[in-house]
């Protein structure tokens, strides 16, 4: 039946993919694409089952029942055995042309023709090739001008394939308020009636409640609750099916340049065309036959009008026979399409073919990354970051020797310049790898020798260009090791032009030689890693660890002003090490060009020897 179509389409979006398992058919055979490629209106006794029309009686003062519905379209079918139309003034003769297909007008104007208080459909079946759908005790409230107040489905299920174990969809209940029936339905048909290019309301607020997936394979995944809010669409350009069409067209390996303009041209419309004000999923167990579980406590998702949106993730657990791992929470904030859907709509005005200069502006623009604890183990292995120190230095036998964890990781960008952002900031705390797991990277077992049973790692990066300075200044780039110790650099690059993130090549590569170093500071603070060194290298040559720190020092101070030669401050930094290496606590060094312009890129390039650049630049080093 008709009318009650807007009802389910949110619950029957997962019968089209079961259409993957027949012939394919244009989406233009589902979508209209203009009025003269409209279907042929089928005859009434294709509509109704051998020609025979559902039974049509009164219901109470006010009501109408239907019975023996069946409804064909295409490979579609729908079935009710009984339709109550309650507190309704349509007579039969009306119920019986809003079934009919033959009569005059389509869906959108058959809607706005229905109005009930309520209608009830006790029963539903619906068949689209080998996807079978039933639906019980559907209702509709305030039905009226191709609105419905609500919907309330429940329980429903979905077989999607043939044979003795087809995928299965089942929910316990549907319900939506405040759907804009002729407005969700115009995306759908040919060139609506009224203007229906503008984001409108399509429902306030719809949700679904226990809803179980299982697979042929015996997979199982079951989700407690689904609730969106604020939906929000509009009719595309060209009609859905002719968008759908030359987005396919436009995929073809042996598509020209104009059909990937068209199919560029028709998907950055179909982004723009859809929105919704939030989704959120909670409770999501997952479970297959090979004893693999997976949970997710919550997903949700989440957009004010033209305005970013976010996306986060709480609670991520799974288990199987070999491993465990656990996501405390993900979330991607100020995450926009506009620059994918403008930087499309942009190709495919030009008409050319994208290069990848041109896919930089299909990035989707991210404010921030950011994720919670992280453990990954196997299975009944002991979390090292619990038993262990940070240091990676204590921790019984075994312990964390198949464990990883991050505390936390985050990124966040901004000031975006041809897509590139020009603003970045970047931390990572407390990443603890076992030291068998780098062995691989470690053959000598230099890690073991250290002492160190597991390597724990932190990085902090915070990097920021200004136009009016044509400076990108490294605020900080740190990295620290738990029991080792800290480096920390700082840098400032002058003469860098805003050519250096754009999409031309050759300019950006003239921006990047133009580019000069004005500066550069190091820190280094030493945590117990040099006394390490110093005492695994006695241990293998048999002598005291204070006659090792001598030695070295004593290289350090004689050493490195030969090597380093007529550079100024090569003298005073090789004393700043030697105290460094007889007293460990911190370094500091710093390098300047001579130069008050700076050393550029092509200078470096050009340089025939390292002399050449040594005598350019200026050392300066302290300790403390």
């Amino acid at each position: 039946m008709k009318p009650i179509l807007p009802s389910a389409v949110l619950i029957l979006g997962c019968i089209a993919v079961a259409s993957a398992q027949a012939p394919k058919p244009r989406s233009s055979d589902f979508f209209a694409r203009d009025a003269e490629e409209r279907p042929a209106k089928p005859r009434a006794s294709e509509f109704f089952s051998r020609g025979d029309a559902p039974a049509i009686s009164a219901l109470g003062a006010d009501g109408l029942v239907a019975e023996g519905v069946r409804y064909v379209s295409g490979a579609m079918t729908l079935t009710a055995p009984r339709i109550e139309v309650r507190g309704t003034s349509l007579t039969r003769e009306d119920v019986a042309r809003l079934l009919d297909p033959a009569a005059p007008g389509d869906l959108r104007e058959r809607l706005a023709a229905m109005k009930a208080r309520e209608i009830v459909v006790p029963d539903l079946a619906i068949t689209l090739g080998s996807a079978v759908a039933s639906l019980k005790d559907l209702r509709l409230s305030d039905v009226g001008d191709g609105r419905i107040g609500a919907v309330v489905v429940g329980p429903g299920s979905v077989a999607l394939g043939e044979g003795a174990t087809p995928a299965r969809a089942a929910f316990a209940r549907f319900e939506t308020a405040g759907v804009d029936a002729d407005h969700l339905l115009a995306p759908f048909l040919p060139h609506p009636a009224d203007d229906a290019s503008a984001l409108k309301a399509a429902f306030v607020g719809a949700a679904l409640d226990g809803i179980a997936l299982t697979s042929p394979d015996g997979d199982v995944v079951r989700i407690a609750r689904v609730v969106g809010r604020d939906a929000r669409s509009r009719r595309t350009a060209a009609g859905l099916g002719a968008t759908f069409d030359r987005i396919a067209a436009s995929l073809d390996k042996e598509a020209d340049a104009g059909a990937s303009a068209r199919g560029l041209a028709a998907a950055a419309d179909l982004l723009g065309a859809f929105q919704v004000g939030s989704l959120e999923a909670v409770g999501l167990d997952y479970a297959d036959p090979h004893g693999t579980t997976g949970r997710i406590a919550r997903i949700g998702l989440a957009a004010a009008a033209g305005a970013p949106g976010s996306v986060r993730l709480d609670g991520f657990e799974t288990a199987g026979p070999d491993l465990t791992a656990r996501v405390a929470s993900v979330a991607v904030e100020d995450v926009s399409l506009r620059s994918l859907i403008d930087g499309m709509a942009a190709a495919a005005a030009t008409g050319s073919r994208v290069g990848p200069a041109e896919a930089r502006r299909f990035v989707p623009q991210v404010g921030a990354i950011r994720l919670g604890r992280i453990e990954v183990a196997k299975s009944g292995a002991k979390d090292g970051s619990k038993d262990g120190s940070k240091d990676g230095t204590t921790g019984g036998e075994g312990a964390g020797a198949a464990a990883f964890a991050l505390d936390g990781l985050e990124l966040v960008t901004s000031d975006l310049v041809e897509g590139v952002p020009t603003r970045l900031r970047f931390a990572m705390r407390d990443l603890s790898v076992p030291a068998a797991f780098v062995s691989g990277q470690d053959s000598s077992g230099q890690l073991a020798a250290l002492g160190y049973t597991a390597v724990a790692t932190s990085v902090r990066a915070d990097l920021a260009w200004s136009e009016a300075s044509r400076q990108l200044a490294v605020h900080e780039i740190a990295v620290e090791g738990g029991g080792m110790g800290t480096a920390k650099l700082r840098a400032v690059v002058g003469n860098v032009s805003r050519d250096l993130f754009g999409r031309d090549p050759e300019a950006a590569t003239r921006a990047a030689l133009g580019a000069t170093a004005q500066s550069l500071d190091l820190d280094i603070q030493d945590r117990g890693l040099l006394d390490r060194v110093l005492a695994m290298q006695a241990r293998q040559r048999g002598v005291a660890a204070e006659d090792v720190r001598i030695e070295y020092a004593a290289y350090a101070r004689l050493g490195i002003p030969q090597m380093l030669g007529s550079m100024p401050g090569a003298t005073e930094l090789g004393q700043a090490v030697a105290r460094f290496i007889t007293r460990p606590g911190q370094l500091r060094l710093g390098v300047k060009p001579l130069q008050p312009a700076g050393l550029s890129a092509a200078e470096v390039a050009a340089a025939e020897d390292p002399a050449t650049l040594l005598g350019r630049i200026a050392v300066t080093a302290t300790t403390e």
